[in-house]
């Protein structure tokens, strides 16, 4: 079991990063093949007119297809930044350890005022 203290000494940075890339290769896999899975069944159960729980089977098709969509448009969305974390990896390990060169650097990445980064 993976447990705060033992994280690499960049915390969540320093164990995603080296594996950012093909964890969300997998991610988007598996959405995609439950995707077509849903559909799949809503298609068969459409086509037949397999209603054994009455509207309710085929409303939890639809909200199944529309989770997995949306799951599916946020895996995509996350892209980029995963690349960007991998890249970062690959090009100057430990990249996270690094201080900014000044603190305006820093100041656009503070979401809340009394919690900086």
């Amino acid at each position: 079991m993976l447990s705060a203290s033992s994280l690499p000494e960049g915390g969540f940075l320093g164990y995603y990063a080296p594996i950012a890339r093909p964890c969300g290769r997998i991610y988007i896999t598996l959405t995609t093949l439950s995707l077509l899975g849903a559909v799949d069944k809503y298609s068969k159960d459409k086509l037949v007119d397999f209603m054994p729980r009455g509207l309710s089977q085929f409303v939890l098709d639809v909200v199944l297809i529309v989770l997995y969509v949306l799951a599916f448009i946020l895996s995509m969305v996350v892209i980029p930044f995963e690349d960007l974390l991998f890249y970062s990896y690959k090009r100057v390990p430990n990249w996270w350890n690094f201080e900014p060169r000044n603190n305006g650097f820093s100041d656009r990445y503070v979401f809340l005022p009394y919690l900086p980064i």
